[in-house]
């Protein structure tokens, strides 16, 4: 899987060639300026795109390969942005957005039991953090356990065992 971490957001269009400023944390200015691709969150899922050119003047405006005017850049505004973890820099408490993150969770009674928060790798184990009335749940992951998975509308259907949820 793909492991991506959030590195800012898009902010607004700058003249007619395609061209947009971007917030970037200044820890990863460096990164982004030595990236071949950036990613973009679009309805749910981080699309990737080829950089073109990053400017670090005054701010930094960015263009990517097929964004050619400001029509084209308008669905990319506001935006978070993203780094893949392999072009950026070693950072303590490097935090990777997984790909699952924003999924709804629904059981095998077909029940949404919450949206993944986060996800949580360890040794031979992926726990998927949810938020469940205020109360932080662990649920594991594993294809085992996966029933159905639908990218396009953003949930996973997983057989939850009896009680897990009542811990």
């Amino acid at each position: 899987m793909i492991e991506l971490i959030q590195i800012g957001h898009s902010r607004k269009a700058k003249g007619i060639e395609g061209s947009f400023r971007v917030h970037v944390e200044d820890s990863y200015v460096e990164d982004l300026k030595k990236a071949r691709a950036l990613f973009v969150s679009l309805d749910g899922s981080e699309v990737p795109f080829i950089i073109e050119s990053v400017n670090d003047q005054k701010s930094i405006l960015l263009k990517l390969e097929g964004i050619d005017n400001p029509e084209d850049v308008q669905p990319l505004l506001g935006n978070e942005i993203f780094l893949h973890t392999d072009e950026v820099s070693e950072k303590e408490g490097l935090q990777a957005h997984h790909p699952l993150t924003g999924y709804n969770v629904i059981d095998q009674d077909d029940q949404v039991i919450g949206r993944i928060e986060e996800l949580l790798e360890y040794p031979d184990q992926l726990l998927a953090k949810i938020l469940i009335e205020q109360k932080e749940v662990l649920l594991p992951i594993h294809e085992d356990l996966i029933l159905q998975l639908n990218e396009d509308e953003h949930w996973i259907q997983i057989s939850i065992a009896e009680g897990l949820l009542n811990l």
